[in-house]
């Protein structure tokens, strides 16, 4: 459409030193290396990240990104020094306020992902127009808003630091001990869940963003358990309309075992059984049942 309307397209690219592939697995493959070496006739590719970590392996060698010429380092932003100020006096003064301002950001910064004002008020047990009322006094510097990974424009929104520098410095600022405080509780949140046998009312920070929480901080055990939990991915199935993830968590924490001192070869061959069930129960989807889920509006 750009060749013959004579525009140039141009695909905009941050956060590469944030790459952690487009999927899980020895097979995965960085968002880096999937960048066209070589782009279109009128497209051009601009790319920002961090100088560290460094560009994943799979990127060649003769890809322009490791090709110092093409690569600008840029200066220091004053304008972003004074946001990050900002930003980081609001940290502060929330640490520093109410047991209420003081949840919210500890609640948000220990999931590491995305919690709703509902999620918030279930963690918290306050009214959830008080948690709007709170997240919507902070400015946008602190915390912005998430749409849902699998239900864009149904479900709520979801609240997240606005930057990777800023939940760092929570963690920070919060401590070890205080920021632990807060992962039980989620931990408790999560198995409430999970007794109940994964509900429709489930939110989807704890089919998503837990389990990245979980590798973080390398709880095998409770990777293991979501990995292989059957009504979990039911749960995941139905909403998401296939079992993509559940395949991605198993390759995940398959990842972690095998990074082990000693691998427990016992769990690896459960964890085979269980992927080989979830890859066998879609061999035999018919061919033109997309094309009937796309005609009812279910693309």
């Amino acid at each position: 459409i750009c060749c013959h309307q004579h525009q140039r397209l141009v695909l905009v690219v941050d956060g590469l030193d944030e790459d952690r592939g487009v999927t899980a697995g020895p097979d995965g493959h960085s968002i880096a290396a999937l960048l066209p070496a070589e782009p279109p006739d009128r497209m051009r590719v601009v790319a920002a990240g961090r100088p560290h970590p460094p560009l994943p392996d799979d990127v060649p060698a003769d890809h322009p990104l490791r090709d110092r010429v093409v690569a600008r380092t840029l200066g220091r932003s004053f304008h972003a020094d004074v946001v990050q100020a900002s930003a980081r006096r609001e940290l502060k003064r929330l640490i520093y306020g109410s047991p209420a301002e003081r949840d919210l950001l500890g609640l948000v910064t220990a999931a590491g992902g995305g919690l709703t004002s509902f999620d918030l008020a279930e963690l918290t047990g306050s009214p959830i127009g008080r948690i709007e009322e709170l997240m919507h006094s902070v400015s946008g510097r602190t915390f912005r808003h998430r749409i849902s990974r699998w239900r864009p424009g149904l479900a709520r929104e979801a609240y997240v630091l606005s930057h990777g520098d800023l939940q760092r410095t929570a963690a920070g600022y919060l401590g070890h001990e205080r920021l632990e405080g807060y992962r039980q509780r989620l931990h408790a949140w999560a198995e409430q869940y999970r007794d109940q046998g994964w509900p429709p009312s489930t939110p989807e920070y704890l089919m998503s963003g837990y389990y990245g929480l979980l590798n973080d901080i390398s709880d095998t055990p409770r990777m293991l358990a979501c990995a292989t939990d059957n009504a979990r991915h039911i749960r995941m199935l139905e909403v998401t309309g296939g079992d993509i993830a559940a395949l991605d968590e198993i390759g995940v924490v398959q990842d972690a075992i095998v990074g082990q001192p000693e691998p427990h070869l016992p769990t690896m061959a459960r964890l085979a059984a269980y992927r080989g069930s979830l890859i066998r129960r879609h061999s035999n989807i018919p061919a033109r049942l997309p094309a009937v889920w796309a005609s009812l509006g279910q693309p």
